[in-house]
């Protein structure tokens, strides 16, 4: 018997569609196709699965948790897919040089779509989702990538360039805050917080942030799956990160995202090679900045234009 998967990346696309969309209606218009066959691909998919990726009511249709699951995994696929048809592609075409961005999970979900739209002649470009803020500044260190957008303070090997500048949140259950207009920063160890492992700078960052104000840390969970975390918070915990970080589930009011007082915010910045030539240096820093204006002009993820000191 092959062990090769019995589902396709058209059923993986159909399925993100209706994710996004929130319904089959909706989602079926967006790709050209018909309801039906639509919704015929995603129960092969569901019984090659075995699990029940949507909830369907006559108001729509909302992942499970195990849909939000592979959400988060056919998101990454499709990244990976797209970095490697690019990688493939400059085989044929050496005239087009291409660039490789690293971006933290959220900055690459919110900037994705316009440097793909964005993105003439004579350069092209591959953006690596994921990965802390060190990790992404030391690949751009040893050339591994060519800029990163994230959060570390300037390093003489590389060129900065201060892009917006946001707050981070205190995140957790509307049910829960949803009534507050903001949270004394010193009142932080009264929530029961998810952190990443003893290794991960943004514990460290914010174990540094609570001592300032005389606080204790409360740590609840340690933990880096986004899938657990959801679930966690839907459970009663808390986590402190950036307002974008859960868009979909604030929006939705499933989860409020409440301020500090005072503000705890954080700059995040475009991390150049200093190796990496003129032209390709100005034409990126140029497109990111259009990019990040374009989404601060939005208002969706609360991002503004950084302030110097």
């Amino acid at each position: 018997m092959s062990n090769d998967p019995q589902f396709t990346l058209r059923q993986f696309r159909y399925f993100m569609a209706v994710a996004r969309c929130g319904g089959f209606n909706a989602a079926a218009r967006s790709l050209g196709i018909s309801q039906p066959a639509l919704g015929l691909q995603i129960r092969n998919l569901e019984d090659v699965l075995g699990v029940a990726l949507f909830d369907r009511s006559a108001q729509g249709a909302m992942t499970t948790p195990a849909g939000k699951a592979l959400m988060e995994e056919a998101e990454f696929l499709f990244a990976r897919l797209k970095l490697l048809q690019d990688n493939i592609s400059t085989y044929r075409d050496t005239s087009a040089p291409k660039l490789i961005v690293g971006a933290t999970t959220t900055v690459a979900h919110a900037l994705l779509p316009y440097l793909m739209q964005s993105c003439p002649q004579p350069f092209t470009i591959s953006l690596y989702e994921g990965g802390e803020s060190v990790a992404l500044m030391e690949s751009v260190r040893a050339g591994t990538l060519d800029a990163a957008l994230c959060y570390e303070a300037p390093h003489p090997d590389v060129r900065q360039l201060r892009l917006f500048d946001e707050d981070f949140m205190l995140v957790g259950l509307a049910s829960r805050i949803g009534h507050l207009a903001s949270i004394p920063l010193a009142c932080i160890g009264d929530y029961s917080l998810i952190v990443g492992p003893n290794d991960d700078t943004k514990r460290h960052t914010l174990l540094q942030l609570a001592r300032s104000v005389g606080a204790t840390l409360s740590i609840g969970a340690e933990i880096n799956s986004i899938t657990l975390k959801i679930e966690l918070l839907r459970q009663g915990h808390f986590i402190v990160t950036p307002y974008g970080r859960y868009l979909q589930e604030v929006e939705a009011g499933e989860l409020a995202a409440i301020p500090f007082d005072p503000p705890y915010t954080r700059s995040m910045s475009l991390m150049v090679r200093k190796t990496l030539g003129e032209a390709a240096t100005t034409w990126l820093t140029a497109l990111i900045q259009n990019g990040v204006n374009e989404r601060i002009s939005e208002g969706r993820f609360r991002w503004r234009h950084h302030m110097s000191a």
